[in-house]
């Protein structure tokens, strides 16, 4: 079994204009909304469209933003939470999404400058990895831009491929057509043919990991006297003894860093990759400012 979710911007306005009512009948409620583009640019259909989905009771409710190579991002993630609003002004159903698809070399730092931002503005940073938010791409773009990491991690993903068969890289949903281009072009009420993904599930799938009701978060589980959360390293120990002093094993905190973020970050990878060669020792400090995760 599976789905069709359509997503748009201030693209579809006017005489295309989504008709939400019309679209929950044919899927089920689920569907996809720009927020902005950049740090400046609040898309001019995003309030309209978030408010008709609430009203309609929508199930699934994606949120992305499109990142701009040119400025930083966490000021595009502090720009998107502003515009999305605090915890009270989010809809049961909801995901937020990173639009991560231009820029040159290694992308995985910046998308996860963003993913940390708004995973903490929304305390979603505590919760398992696929419960917080997405990251979306194209397949060149994460190949050629080490994102396959968060690809293939526990964090939800979605991949644009306009093809007939769908791609190899993990992902939750994959965007198949523009709506003219590729597989599944739909003509969806009020926007016509647009922007559509495949989700292969329900629609109870899709939405088992969007956002909940502050009150039904669960805290995170820990053990007394254990350190749980982010270690930020000062430059001046190995590895071995900083897990001594979290008191986990260094392949659990390796394991449970990768997990959490998606990624190790360029200085961490490049020191086990050091190491692991035998270009350092063991014993050579891990470079100052490596986040590392213990849950």
């Amino acid at each position: 079994m599976s789905i069709l979710v359509p997503d748009v911007s201030e693209w579809q306005s006017g005489s295309s204009t989504p008709d939400w009512a019309g679209i929950k009948s044919k899927n089920g409620g689920a569907g996809v909304i720009r927020v902005g583009y950049g740090d400046s640019h609040l898309d001019r259909m995003f309030v309209a469209n978030y408010t008709a989905m609430k009203k309609n009771g929508y199930k699934f409710i994606g949120l992305y933003q499109f990142l701009r190579a040119g400025q930083d991002p966490q000021a595009q993630a502090r720009a998107f939470c502003t515009w999305v609003g605090p915890k009270s002004a989010v809809a049961p159903g909801t995901v937020f999404i990173l639009d991560l698809e231009e820029g040159d070399g290694n992308q995985a730092g910046r998308a996860q400058a963003w993913h940390s931002f708004v995973d903490d503005f929304y305390g979603l940073s505590g919760l398992p990895l696929n419960k917080r938010s997405w990251l979306y791409s194209y397949t060149s773009f994460v190949t050629q831009h080490n994102l396959g990491a968060i690809f293939a991690s526990a964090r939800h993903t979605w991949i644009a491929a306009y093809q007939n068969t769908e791609p190899s890289i993990g992902h939750t949903l994959w965007q198949s057509t523009d709506g003219k281009l590729g597989s599944n072009v739909t003509n969806w009420p009020g926007c016509g043919r647009c922007d559509t993904s495949v989700h292969n599930g329900t629609i109870t799938s899709l939405s088992a990991d969007a956002w909940q009701p502050v009150s039904a978060i669960p805290d995170p589980p820990s053990a007394p006297g254990a350190f749980h959360g982010e270690y930020v390293t000062a430059g001046m120990s190995p590895l071995v003894d900083i897990a001594a002093k979290l008191k986990v094993p260094v392949n659990s905190l390796l394991r449970m860093t990768a997990v959490h973020y998606g990624t190790f970050g360029d200085d961490l990878g490049a020191w086990i990759s050091d190491v692991l060669t035998g270009v350092k020792p063991f014993s050579t400090p891990v470079p100052k400012g490596v986040r590392l995760w213990v849950d």
